[in-house]
């Protein structure tokens, strides 16, 4: 009897071996399977594009009504409106304050510039071989010096009414400078260079030609800003004869 005993245990050790065996033996689904059944799946699920466009809807929606409430409740909250009003008044506050900051600095320098001006306050003057002579003054009538000075003047004989564009002032590259204290003024002379004949005399006198002084002066006033002030003149039939000079409708600017 025992030895049938361990004879049953061993033939139901030696099944469960086999068993067992059996089971592992078997081959298990594999993951590729498993994908393509997955990709299956999802080619046979389709979702209808209502729905996707129904929940865009709703979040758009949702955020506007969101807006909404976030602006309701901070017009409902009286600190965030004073809050808010005080911002506003407070830009409209700082750009009057530079308006009148800027309004103020323009009134200086308005007010203390150097205002330089160019006249002739001489008549027609003759040198010794009859070349005909021209004085001008410049003058500062402001309140502070004008640096930097120089002056360029011009003069020839050109047929009237002008109709040529004259030629531009000449300043040299080492031109001397000078500083033009308030009240305080410069003669300059230009000399025609030749005497002047019969024939244009008689131009002259009969209002065919007439004789022309312009020029410029450059200076910087003290805010070290460039200004510049230009003159035209001319001199025909009776002003010439009385040796006077009138001021151009041209050419005769400052800024």
């Amino acid at each position: 009897m025992t030895f049938i005993y361990h004879a049953l245990n061993v033939a139901l050790v030696m099944m469960l071996f086999f068993v067992s065996t059996l089971s592992f033996a078997q081959e298990p689904p594999t993951n590729k399977s498993v994908k393509i059944e997955n990709i299956e799946n999802q080619n046979n699920r389709i979702e209808p594009s209502i729905t996707r466009t129904e929940s865009d809807n709703k979040l758009q929606n949702k955020v506007q009504e969101n807006n909404r409430d976030w602006l309701d409740k901070f017009l409902a909250d009286p600190i965030h409106l004073l809050t808010f009003l005080l911002f506003i008044a407070t830009c409209a506050l700082y750009w009057a304050t530079r308006q009148l900051v800027i309004g103020a600095e323009k009134n200086a320098q308005t007010q203390l510039r150097a205002y330089v001006s160019m006249m002739h306050s001489e008549k027609i003057s003759f040198s010794d071989d009859g070349s005909l002579i021209v004085s001008v003054i410049t003058k500062n009538h402001g309140n502070t010096p004008a640096f930097n000075l120089t002056c360029s003047l011009n003069i020839n004989l050109h047929k009237w009414p002008l109709e040529i564009k004259l030629d531009s002032p000449n300043f040299p590259e080492h031109a001397s400078k000078s500083t033009l204290s308030p009240g305080e003024s410069i003669h300059s002379c230009v000399e025609l260079g030749k005497k002047l004949n019969q024939q244009q005399i008689e131009a002259i006198n009969q209002e065919n030609g007439a004789i022309v002084v312009w020029g410029e002066v450059h200076y910087t006033d003290v805010f070290e800003k460039p200004r510049k002030t230009s003159l035209c003149l001319y001199s025909t039939g009776d002003d010439f004869n009385q040796r006077e000079f009138a001021y151009h409708s041209h050419g005769n600017d400052s800024n």
